[in-house]
């Protein structure tokens, strides 16, 4: 089984989301319960829910890769090649380096303007040319996570240089 490219990644993502479960999100504060008032009760799943949420999906996902190479092996399929190329490797490099100058641009540029940015990047990268569709998603998709997260759950976001 560790031969397989496919049982491998399965099982490191499995042992990252089991660590990151165990050692990381127990570390998350519950500094938003303590208030003032000390007979207010909280009905609310807390910043904790959300990075187990993340570790449980990642490794559900985790175990189904593993079971479908194993299920591969055992119809007589040939699993997918424990080898790739670089030009497999340099979409998912341009991916994660696009995201990373997101994260790093957040903090100064804010959400409503470092997003349609990304999204910008990301469509042209990954071949949507039209700039009709690339500038309705990217500002559709921003316009919704403001909506969503400012106006619905009351979640304010990082403002950058538009910060009053």
């Amino acid at each position: 089984m560790l031969k397989y490219l496919n049982f491998k990644i399965g099982l490191f993502f499995l042992v990252f989301a089991l660590l990151f479960a165990i050692f990381i999100v127990p570390t998350v504060s519950d500094d938003w319960r303590k208030t003032a008032g000390a007979d207010v009760e909280f009905f609310t799943i807390g910043p904790r829910f959300f990075p187990f949420l993340t570790a449980g999906i990642m490794a559900a996902l985790s175990i189904l890769l593993m079971i479908d190479t194993f299920s591969q092996l055992k119809t007589g399929k040939t699993p997918p090649p424990t080898s790739f190329n670089r030009e497999q490797f340099i979409p998912v490099l341009m991916f994660m380096a696009i995201g990373a100058l997101y994260i790093f641009s957040i903090s100064f540029l804010g959400v409503l303007v470092a997003t349609p940015l990304c999204l910008v990047a990301y469509f042209r990268y990954f071949d949507i040319r039209k700039w009709g569709w690339l500038l309705l998603l990217s500002f559709g998709i921003t316009a919704a996570i403001y909506f969503c997260f400012e106006k619905l759950m009351m979640v304010p976001l990082p403002r950058g240089f538009l910060e009053p």
